[in-house]
């Protein structure tokens, strides 16, 4: 089902619309395993969704003094999930 409005907020007067993004990357801190993320950030584009990004980051990593990050997928969520189709017997199964 393709999505027919999306939600926004209101600055100035118009309407700013703001989409969901899927964010999958690698983070790596010397001497450890390197830590794969998958996260649904919501922004109006790329550079919005990338701040957001910076402050997850800042949020999950706060006493680390240096972290490598590699984005390896930025995609905007171009479609709704049918629920009903993860639904058995009113129980939600993936």
């Amino acid at each position: 089902m393709e999505r027919k409005t999306e939600s926004g907020d209101l600055r100035d007067g118009t309407v700013v619309v703001k989409r969901e993004w899927i964010v999958e990357y690698l983070v790596e801190i010397s001497g450890q395993e390197p830590l794969k993320h998958l996260s649904i950030l919501r922004g109006r584009d790329v550079h919005d969704v990338q701040a957001r990004l910076y402050q997850e980051l800042r949020e999950e990593y706060p006493t680390c003094e240096k972290i490598e990050v590699t984005v390896m997928r930025l995609l905007p969520v171009e479609k709704d999930t049918d629920e009903q189709m993860f639904e058995l017997d009113g129980v939600y199964q993936p």
